[in-house]
């Protein structure tokens, strides 16, 4: 009953670590997919942003090809980005402020399609920087603000993943602790129960043998350790009545 105990605990230990070991193994995956793919599409994002910003000022330079160019590589690479973002949506109110983004990106983009013909040189930037101004710090803090909200979670996710540990390696210690406290028992028993009585059994045959001290032997349980104390005193009995 006792090894049976064991080995039940043991096995329970074991799925409940298994079963934790699991979990944080699919939260692990979650924190370095989606929100790490998320975090690096921020990063593209606010990076293409910068480079709409160049390729416009570009623009105003009169260098036409190379602002165009520069506007268009960036777009492309800001949409790529956007769509990765949405694809790895994982918190709640994360669609909502992609959605945003990709609002703010749709008004802001219209600037540089705007011709910016029969506007005074002397006025060109001003007027850029008022039209654009408002749209590219709304825009960056934006993004920002995904960025933060996906670096925040994979923070709880990484502390929940210590959680989860702690809680599967409990079931581990507990079980030895429990096997070790067991193996105490179990040794006072068995000392008990069946070395204690054996021992006695034979200095009982060598007391008898040596000196011819009856052999009377107490046995406190009825199991096997009784049957052979029993046998043994019927074989030295018959032996006494053989020599008389």
């Amino acid at each position: 009953y006792g090894f049976i105990t064991l080995a039940v605990m043991l096995f329970f230990a074991g799925m409940i670590s298994l079963l934790e070991l699991k979990n944080m193994g699919q939260s692990v995956e979650k924190a370095l997919n989606k929100d790490f793919i998320s975090m690096s599409a921020c990063q593209q994002m606010l990076a293409s942003i910068n480079d709409c910003h160049h390729g416009m000022l570009m623009l105003l330079e009169d260098d036409e090809k190379t602002g165009r160019m520069e506007l268009a590589a960036a777009d492309s690479n800001f949409m790529r980005q956007l769509k990765s973002a949405r694809e790895n949506i994982s918190i709640p109110g994360e669609d909502t402020l992609i959605n945003s983004i990709e609002k703010l990106y749709m008004s802001y983009r219209i600037l540089w399609q705007t011709p910016q013909n029969g506007i005074d040189e002397s006025k060109k930037f001003k007027s850029f920087y008022n039209e654009v101004s408002s749209d590219y710090f709304m825009l960056l803090n934006k993004i920002e603000k995904l960025r933060t909200l996906n670096r925040q979670n994979l923070y709880n996710t990484t502390a929940s993943i210590k959680n989860m540990a702690r809680r599967a390696i409990m079931p581990g210690i507990v079980a030895i602790v429990a096997t070790i406290v067991f193996a105490f028992i179990f040794n006072y028993f068995i000392v008990h129960y069946l070395v204690t009585p054996v021992q006695r059994i034979s200095k009982g045959i060598d007391d008898f043998t040596a000196y011819q001290v009856p052999f009377r032997i107490n046995i406190e349980t009825n199991d096997e350790l009784l049957k052979l104390k029993t046998s043994v005193e019927n074989l030295i009995n018959k032996f006494r009545l053989l020599n008389k």
